[in-house]
């Protein structure tokens, strides 16, 4: 996982808290981890919904860890905070 944590990617995640309102662009995991600690709760209802999850869709697609994106993608919370707080613990 360390290598994948630091790997630097040339398609970046865009962190949105809404649509047209990027916060971040981000090259890796360590940078995706970083962004989303500072980020407002909105980014989760933006990028994670019944149907989609595009933290798990950029990990497995781009970064092109498997076993992470399928982490990811199974994280369950009570609310959006949680499930942020969830996300940032799992991309250490």
């Amino acid at each position: 996982m360390k290598k994948d944590y630091e790997k630097r990617v040339s398609n970046p995640f865009w962190l949105c808290a809404a649509p047209f309102k990027n916060i971040n662009a981000c090259y890796s995991l360590k940078e995706l981890r970083n962004a989303l600690k500072k980020a407002p709760v909105s980014v989760i209802k933006h990028h994670v919904a019944k149907d989609k999850n595009d933290f798990a869709d950029w990990i497995r697609n781009i970064i092109g860890s498997k076993a992470l994106a399928n982490k990811v993608r199974k994280l369950k919370a009570k609310n959006r905070k949680e499930l942020k707080n969830k996300l940032i613990k799992e991309l250490k």
